[in-house]
C-alpha cells in the first residue's frame, strides 16, 4: 500500500527515511505538534513514598513492549520502593496486573487536559515499545518537565538523544530498561540535566500551529505537484482493499460498524432474556435472526474481524441451544457475568482493530 503512487505524509524524519528505504517512496514530513499551555510543567510533585514510573498505551499489544517494562520494574522494587503509573485506553486483560510484585495506580482513557498532571505527579516516563512512528507520551513529558527513559524506537532519533535530554535502552531488553531506570531514579542531579535540556530541546518544535502551518503548506504543494497525476481509479482501490481484507490486514469501517450494531443488539437482547425465566418464541426468533447476521462474516478464517464475529455467533448458538433446558435462566445469568468480566466495554472491540474509511 505504501508503494502506490499517492501523496504520503510522515510524522517524524526516521518514518520519512524507512518509507524511501523499505518502499521507494517519497513523502512529506509533518512534525507532530502539541498543546504547550496545556503540556507544562505543573505544580511541585508532592512527596511519596514511592518511585513512580509512568507507562502509557495498551497493555496488550506485544510491540508495546509493557512485559519488557513489567520485568524491569520487578527487579528495580527489591532495591527502592516504586509504583507503576498506568494511563491506558485498555480496558481488557487487567490480570496481567494481578501478579506484579509493586504497587499500581491505574488510569483508564484520561483526557488530555488530565495527562499532565498525571505525567508530573511521576518521577519519569518509560517507553518500552520495540518501534514507534515517533513516541509522542515522551514529548509530553519533556514539556511538563518529567524525565524519560526510551527504548531505542524508530521515532525517538527524531528528538532524543542518549545521556543528553533522556537515557535510551535497548527494545525488548528488561535489563538494559532496568539500569536505566536506576539511573534516572537514583541520581537526582542526573534526572534534573535531563529535565532541563529535554525542555530545552523541545522549546521551539512540536508546536500546534507550527504543524498546522506545514500542513496547509503541503496541502498546497500537493494541489500543485499532484495535479492530473498519480491518481487511482475506484475499481483499483477496490481491489486492493478487498485484497487487504481477505489477507487479515484491514477490516472495513463498513464492517467495523455493522459488527458493532449487532453486538449492540445482542446484549440488549441477552438482557431482555436474564429478565425472563424463559424465553419465549418471538425473542428466540430474535436471537436465531442475530445469529443469522453474524453468519456471513465467518466466510474467511483469515479476516481480521473473524473471530469477534465467531464469539458472538458461538454465543447465540449456545443459548439457543440450552432453550429447552430447565435451568436456562441460570445458565445465562452465569454466561452473561462471565461475558462481562472478559469484555468489560459496552461494545466489544477486536483486539487491534485498524479500519478504513472508504
Amino acid at each position: 500500500i505504501y508503494e502506490l503512487p499517492v501523496p504520503k505524509i510522515s510524522i517524524s524524519r526516521a518514518v520519512q527515511s524507512l518509507l524511501k528505504e523499505r518502499a521507494g517512496s517519497e513523502s512529506f514530513y509533518l512534525p507532530m505538534g502539541l498543546n504547550k499551555e496545556v503540556f507544562a510543567p505543573q505544580k511541585q510533585k508532592a512527596p511519596t513514598e514511592f518511585k513512580r514510573v509512568l507507562m502509557v498505551g495498551n497493555y496488550l499489544m506485544p510491540y508495546k513492549g509493557m512485559k519488557d517494562g513489567f520485568e524491569a520494574l520487578a527487579k528495580l522494587s527489591t532495591e527502592m520502593p516504586v509504583q507503576l503509573v498506568m494511563a491506558t485506553q485498555e480496558s481488557r486483560g487487567r490480570a496481567i496486573f494481578e501478579n506484579l510484585k509493586f504497587p499500581i495506580e491505574l488510569h483508564y482513557c484520561p483526557t488530555e487536559e488530565q495527562m499532565p498532571a498525571i505525567i508530573s505527579s511521576c518521577d519519569t516516563y518509560c517507553c518500552t515499545s520495540w518501534y514507534e512512528g515517533l513516541g509522542l507520551p515522551a514529548i509530553e513529558a519533556f514539556r511538563c518537565g518529567v524525565p524519560v527513559v526510551s527504548t531505542r524506537t524508530f521515532g525517538v532519533s527524531d528528538y532524543g538523544i542518549d545521556n543528553v535530554n533522556m537515557l535510551l535502552a535497548q527494545p525488548n531488553d528488561p535489563h538494559d530498561i532496568y539500569l536505566k531506570l536506576q539511573r534516572v531514579l537514583s541520581d537526582e542531579s542526573l534526572a534534573e540535566r535531563l529535565r532541563r535540556e529535554a525542555f530545552k530541546s523541545t522549546e521551539e518544535r512540536y508546536d500546534w500551529s507550527t504543524s498546522a502551518k506545514i500542513f496547509m503548506e503541503h496541502l498546497d504543494e500537493i494541489d500543485r505537484t499532484y495535479e492530473g497525476a498519480g491518481r487511482i481509479d475506484r475499481g483499483e482501490m477496490q481491489l486492493l482493499l478487498d485484497d487487504l481484507e481477505r489477507e487479515g490486514n484491514l477490516t472495513p469501517i463498513a464492517v467495523y460498524r455493522r459488527f458493532q450494531e449487532l453486538a449492540t443488539a445482542l446484549k440488549t437482547l441477552a438482557e431482555r432474556l436474564r429478565t425472563e425465566k424463559h424465553p419465549d418464541s418471538e425473542m428466540l426468533k430474535e436471537l436465531s435472526g442475530l445469529r443469522d447476521e453474524f453468519r456471513p462474516y465467518l466466510a474467511n478464517e483469515k479476516a481480521e474481524y473473524y473471530d469477534a464475529f465467531k464469539a458472538k455467533y458461538d454465543w447465540c448458538q449456545l443459548i439457543l441451544s440450552l432453550k429447552d433446558n430447565v435451568r436456562f435462566s441460570e445458565c445465562l445469568e452465569l454466561m452473561l457475568t462471565r461475558r462481562q468480566e472478559r469484555e468489560p466495554r459496552t461494545a466489544a472491540s477486536f483486539s487491534e482493530i485498524r479500519y478504513s474509511v472508504q
